[in-house]
């Protein structure tokens, strides 16, 4: 049986009312299931983004906290 591969995941969702536009939520590592399962939401939408290291996933991070964004 082949191994699943997670990925680690950051989304992304728009809100008007907030300073920046919208905020990021990170998910940490997901499968693709997973991860498609997230962007289904009960209104509006979040769109991910996929990172195949923690490395780059955390540099991301500290990207959008540098830039004033809201992480969840």
């Amino acid at each position: 049986m082949a191994k699943r591969i997670k990925l680690y995941y950051i989304g992304w969702r728009g809100n008007p009312q907030l300073k920046n536009g919208g905020y990021y939520k990170a998910f940490g590592q997901l499968s693709k299931a997973e991860a498609n399962r997230k962007e289904k939401t009960v209104y509006g939408s979040m769109y991910l983004y996929a990172y195949d290291t923690e490395e780059q996933y955390n540099e991301v991070l500290t990207k959008h906290k540098e830039e004033g964004y809201r992480i969840q």
